[in-house]
């Protein structure tokens, strides 16, 4: 507003911080239909006639607003190695300033702290803090969260551990294949095998397998997993080789002998009749008898048929850059994951859990699917019980037959 004689004939609106000149015209308002924080500053008009022309005095303008540029970064240029601090920090622009900043780690959007202070340190890194983080700035007018950083730590190999394609005591003569597996970042390189009490390595390759076992491959194993910060050997495993004949053939061996004992005894005690009704069944039995990661691997423990009521470990794995994040059970016609992790155990397994099972493995890039394998559940009775029963009953004739003959 301004008094002249004759009247202002144009007004200028100007911004002190650069001396912008905004508008110039007979309109004497500045008007801001959405005002934004960069309008922020002093503002003057200058009133002028064909006489001359004053300035006003500069009013300020504050414009309040939620934070905004929220950004966050880290005070580690290049590779983060395992055992290093690091720290991130989250930056922003508010008016009035940020009073809350909240760390979120976004697998498992995780809160991580909350406060005043804008940064997230980390006094030793460990492969378990990898992941993408990010802040939310927060003040009396709003909040923002800022672009997530990916925190990727590099790390020797850990977990390493050796699975067994076959379980318990390996008749000589057979194969077994033993798998080492680690976790590291990045991958490992290479995985080389040790026996104890050798000098020297007896493979390489992430699998290790003998053909034709012998007693002298018995002994224990263990791997080595290393990649270019460093190695760790997994525990050893012991491989015991038996050459001894299965107790299953033998006690089917002593039922024949012990039913042809039985049966001679029967040839002076019945008839022709009986005789020949004998050697019918004889016959009829001998002739039932007649009658009778990179896609992700699962290795079963143990593997073949599950005897009910007895525990089954199926264990994912896969390699992937970055590491697995996950690792996901599903079971084939189930609508929904049957259990997370690398390894998956049923036990007091019953035949319900009969059936197709398959593992997700999953990182930041993506996910693959394994095969599926098939776990089967029996309850038929073993048949080595089944035979030592025969092997009593049929003692037991005989000697009721032997009372008979000496009478």
């Amino acid at each position: 507003m301004s008094e002249a004689a004759p009247p202002v004939h144009t007004y200028t609106w100007i911004k002190k911080s650069g001396a912008v000149e905004m508008k110039s015209g007979k309109e004497n308002t500045l008007t801001f239909s959405k005002i934004r924080s960069e309008d922020s500053g002093e503002y003057l008009c200058r009133a002028a006639n064909r006489i001359g022309q004053q300035n006003s005095s500069a009013v300020s303008v504050k414009v309040l607003y939620h934070p905004k540029n929220t950004t966050v970064k880290s005070s580690a240029s290049g590779e983060i190695t395992a055992g290093n601090p690091v720290t991130l920090t989250c930056m922003s622009e508010a008016d009035p300033p940020v009073h809350t900043y909240t760390w979120i780690k976004k697998s498992g959007a995780v809160e991580l702290k909350s406060g005043k202070d804008n940064t997230l340190t980390f006094s030793q890194i460990s492969s378990e803090d990898s992941g993408e983080y990010l802040c939310r700035a927060a003040n009396r007018i709003g909040k923002q969260d800022s672009p997530a950083v990916s925190v990727q730590v590099l790390y020797a190999p850990q977990n390493t551990t050796v699975l067994f394609s076959e379980s318990g005591v390996i008749v000589k003569g057979t194969s077994v294949t033993l798998t080492c597996s680690s976790d590291a970042n990045p991958p490992v390189e290479s995985y080389t095998w040790f026996k104890v009490n050798e000098s020297t390595a007896v493979g390489s390759g992430q699998q290790y397998s003998i053909t034709n076992i012998s007693s002298e491959d018995g002994g224990q194993y263990y791997c080595e997993a290393r990649n270019k910060y460093g190695a760790e050997n997994s525990t050893t495993v012991s491989i015991t080789v038996t050459s001894w004949q299965s107790p299953l053939s033998t006690a089917v061996i002593t039922v024949s002998v012990c039913g042809a004992v039985g049966l001679l005894c029967l040839v002076f005690l019945m008839s022709k009749k009986c005789k020949k009704n004998a050697t019918q069944t004889r016959e009829d039995r001998n002739t039932r008898d007649y009658d009778g990661a990179r896609t992700p691997v699962i290795i079963i423990d143990p593997p073949g048929n599950i005897a009910e009521g007895s525990r089954v470990t199926l264990t994912c794995s896969s390699d992937a850059n970055p590491p697995v994040e996950s690792y996901t059970w599903f079971k084939v016609n189930e609508s929904t994951a049957v259990g997370s992790g690398q390894q998956y155990s049923i036990t007091n397994i019953s035949s319900e859990d009969g059936g197709q099972y398959y593992c997700e493995a999953r990182n930041k890039y993506g996910a693959e699917n394994s095969t599926t394998v098939s776990i089967t559940v029996t309850s038929w009775q073993s048949p080595l019980s089944t035979a030592v029963i025969t092997v009593s009953v049929c003692g037991a004739v005989g000697l009721l037959c032997l009372v008979f003959l000496m009478r």
